[in-house]
């Protein structure tokens, strides 16, 4: 069970760059209409949002990855402690 909500959370992942990238991309276009400054806004804030969202997915897998081995680890050291008795 709990195997299957941690998959879920890095599916998640996928959906918050998307968000981020299409969040900011709405603002710059917002703004390049406001001031009429096309396409710089568009431009300047859609790398924000992909620069932002690549930083949010790539520190949640390393994240994701680093519970998994500690997990992993916590399972050979209990099975070797199991294997003693």
């Amino acid at each position: 069970m709990m195997r299957r909500r941690h998959d879920l959370g890095l599916a998640g992942l996928g959906i918050e760059l998307a968000a981020a990238m299409i969040g900011f991309t709405l603002l710059g276009l917002w703004i390049d209409r406001r001031w009429e400054t096309a396409p710089w806004a568009v431009v300047i804030c859609a790398s924000i949002g992909f620069v932002g969202g690549m930083y949010n997915f790539i520190r949640s897998a390393l994240k994701a990855a680093r519970r998994d081995e500690e997990r992993a680890a916590e399972e050979q050291a209990g099975g070797a402690a199991e294997g003693d008795g």
